[in-house]
């Protein structure tokens, strides 16, 4: 169809699918991709060479791609800087379900380095696990209490 022949019309479309919302989580979504795209690297490498070696061998095609890893990895205080306020959105918007995902996966970065923005999405999978049990309990809660009602009004 359409979406074949015109792949980034159709991821266009879709990022703006859900209107304003949809665009901004489409962005936010994006930043966050962007710092994992560049720190698991960093986090993945027992040193700064060998970090450099590995997108080297990654992206032997495409050296700015590499020189670009390398000077966004210079900027991580900042970076992670901004990472931290986008998370604080996402927590203070309750949208944090809908990066379950991406924050699943920044969590996992292990280097001290990514010890705060590590720190912030487990505390967030953890407001959403907490939540969801709310939500189960709320439900199991609301199904008993309608069949004391059925059963005491027949």
């Amino acid at each position: 169809g359409e979406e074949e022949a015109c792949p980034a019309a159709a991821a266009f479309l879709a990022q703006y699918a859900r209107g304003q919302a949809g665009a901004a989580s489409a962005a936010l979504r994006a930043v966050l991709t962007a710092f994992l795209e560049v720190e698991e690297y960093f986090d993945a490498s027992a040193s700064y060479q060998d970090a450099v070696l590995e997108l080297r061998d990654a992206h032997r095609d495409d050296l700015q791609k590499v020189a670009s890893h390398i000077l966004s990895h210079a900027s991580l205080a900042e970076k992670s800087c901004m990472v931290l306020q986008v998370l604080d959105h996402v927590a203070a918007t309750d949208s944090a379900l809908e990066y379950v995902d991406t924050l699943a996966h920044m969590s996992e970065l292990a280097g001290e380095q990514y010890k705060a923005v590590g720190q912030r999405c487990k505390q967030l999978l953890f407001n959403i696990d907490q939540a969801q049990r709310h939500e189960q309990q709320s439900r199991r809660r609301l199904g008993r209490d309608s069949f004391r009602m059925a059963a005491a009004y027949p």
